[in-house]
């Protein structure tokens, strides 16, 4: 936790390796048993890819933490994280206790991505009430205040409107040195980003109302902007925070027919729901795309991949030529 108005201390070193050059996640794969995703995260692995990551949507997927926890013990590099878990759906003391063990089991490779959710219809599926954004906001907060000090060994207590806490400590904690590293997701400029500049080491931008509406390279300067604003408010450096953008789903071609013929075979409500959030089309011309981003403060990029094909189209063809392009410009501006 950083207080207000507190010195914030020196990045995480994840995040300051990352900023010397643009990098790459991959979230999802295809649907399937076990083994069908056992091997794609492998080739994820393979491809040199910095992370992959889980959502967490127990009605649509496989439980994230669950499948986190087999990838913690069959992948050797991968960071590995969720993106996000809410902080609804899992106690935080539990939420932290499950983070703690699967961090051990990855020998200090976890990234714990927080937000408050926004599935109404997946909400009241489980039978949770759906509270107000300002509640749910509320709520984060809280998870935001016991579960980062719990990963750092802390002894909690925490009286709250939505949880309490009463002198919970992890016995034996993460294996991660300095600590686990925390995302959160989102881009509401009065809280989501307030919560950013005084908890998180990553921020998590993306085109869809989940990650902030930041629908273009303006909208994601005038995000940063906020950030810095945030940030400089409460005493911290800016660039201790890692700029993350997402995008859901990503398909990639090498022609215009190549793609529509995948594309026919997405599920037409995801496509519906990404909308404005996916990378859809060329290889080229998702490079032209994320070098707008990388133009305007984007450090670290997480691809939401249904196919191998897709993915070996970017570890070629994407992630050079970005990185290339990242190279030209300053990553901590």
């Amino acid at each position: 936790m950083v207080a207000d108005n507190a010195e914030q201390p020196h990045s995480h070193p994840w995040v300051e390796s990352r900023q010397q050059s643009v990098r790459f996640g991959i979230v999802g794969g295809p649907r399937g048993d076990w083994p069908v995703l056992r091997d794609f995260v492998q080739m994820v692995e393979d491809l040199e890819f910095d992370s992959y990551w889980r959502p967490d949507h127990p009605l649509l997927l496989p439980d994230c933490w669950t499948t986190l926890t087999a990838l913690a013990a069959s992948t050797h590099r991968l960071r590995l994280g969720s993106l996000v878990s809410c902080v609804f759906y899992r106690n935080p003391v539990l939420l932290a206790r499950t983070v703690a063990d699967v961090d051990r089991i990855a020998q200090g490779r976890v990234i714990l991505g927080l937000g408050a959710g926004d599935d109404e219809a997946e909400f009241r599926a489980m039978g949770i009430p759906y509270p107000s954004t300002r509640e749910r906001q509320a709520a984060l907060a809280e998870a935001l205040d016991i579960i980062p000090r719990l990963l750092r060994g802390e002894m909690v207590v925490h009286s709250g409107v939505h949880f309490q806490v009463e002198g919970a400590i992890l016995r034996p904690p993460p294996a991660q040195q300095p600590y686990v590293p925390l995302l959160v997701g989102g881009g509401g400029e009065r809280t989501t980003l307030h919560h950013v500049a005084r908890y998180a080491d990553a921020s998590s931008l993306g085109a869809g109302a989940w990650g902030g509406g930041a629908a273009s390279d303006a909208d994601v300067r005038h995000k940063y902007n906020v950030l810095r604003e945030h940030c400089a408010a409460i005493g911290r450096s800016y660039e201790s925070v890692l700029r993350t953008f997402h995008f859901v789903p990503v398909l990639l071609a090498d022609n215009p027919a190549a793609v529509a013929a995948k594309r026919e075979r997405v599920p037409p409500e995801l496509l519906a729901s990404a909308d404005s959030a996916s990378l859809i089309g060329t290889p080229e011309q998702a490079v032209a795309r994320l070098k707008l981003l990388v133009a305007a403060g984007c450090q670290y990029f997480t691809l939401a991949v249904l196919d191998a094909d897709t993915l070996r189209l970017l570890a070629e063809r994407v992630v050079p030529a970005v990185a290339d392009a990242a190279k030209k410009t300053d990553m901590s501006a």
